[in-house]
């Protein structure tokens, strides 16, 4: 379903674990369930994957999940530490871009090379030169797509 407004678009994918992509603001909810149910019955829908937390892109998840209520859904977003071990070890961490949030720099963020990480921790990353808690990571760029974005 293509976004409306602010909105983003809504993705319904059929298959072994039907699922959402994305959930919009909530502002029009009724509308997404009722064009949903138009390709499945919403309770056969397993799982809701949010590609990131803008609340145009997750706000409607609890409306979402109250009309699949008969069933035990799951809401995914990939933690960071998920996608940069996925590049690490699938892609080339070499090629990503970093932006974070560095209090004091021009517009308060900095941005490193993914050549700079030393280790993927549990709750931050080192790099040559520091720690960076996950929290102040607020994109991945990899080869000039954003893969991930808070």
């Amino acid at each position: 379903m293509s976004g409306r407004n602010y909105d983003s678009n809504v993705y319904v994918m059929i298959g072994k674990i039907p699922t959402v992509v994305d959930t919009r603001t909530g502002f029009y909810s009724k509308e997404i369930i009722e064009t949903i149910k138009k390709f499945i019955d919403p309770t056969e829908i397993k799982q809701i994957l949010l590609t990131h937390e803008h609340y145009d892109h997750v706000e409607g998840a609890l409306d979402i999940l109250k009309s699949c209520r008969e069933i035990q859904s799951q809401i995914y977003m990939p933690h960071l530490r998920d996608v940069l071990n996925e590049i690490k070890w699938t892609k080339d961490l070499n090629k990503a871009e970093l932006w974070y949030v560095h209090r004091g720099a021009p517009n308060d963020t900095k941005i490193i090379s993914g050549k700079d990480i030393v280790n993927i921790g549990k709750s931050s990353i080192d790099t040559i030169t520091a720690t960076i808690p996950y929290h102040r990571i607020f994109k991945v760029v990899y080869e000039g797509t954003i893969i991930f974005q808070r």
